[in-house]
């Protein structure tokens, strides 16, 4: 999921809530790097959200490099966003889509 997403239309503080984790997101969970800059959740942070800087460009490419690296298997993606994904669920805002 866009790691903006807290910033782009949540107003009323939705988390995205799976049986899975997720990556980080740049806004809600910068609150705790900031009070506890020099733990492990600092650097797992920061190593994220590099991984996932430019997002919004992100190719089939980038998506699998997530893949490996963070065993990453689904993504939520904004419907505009056109790759060659399978994506069981879409409508006019997202798609839902497996990463294989």
């Amino acid at each position: 999921m866009n790691p903006e997403y807290m910033d782009m239309d949540d107003q009323h503080g939705f988390r995205v809530i799976a049986e899975r984790s997720r990556l980080a997101d740049a806004v809600k969970d910068s609150g705790a790097v900031t009070m506890f800059p020099e733990g492990p959740t600092a650097d797992h942070w920061l190593e994220q959200l590099t991984a996932q800087r430019g997002w919004e460009h992100f190719t089939e490419k980038d998506f699998h490099r997530l893949a490996k690296t963070y065993n990453v298997s689904w993504a939520i993606l904004d419907a505009p966003i056109c790759l060659d994904l399978k994506c069981p669920y879409a409508n006019a805002t997202i798609r839902v889509c497996r990463i294989e």
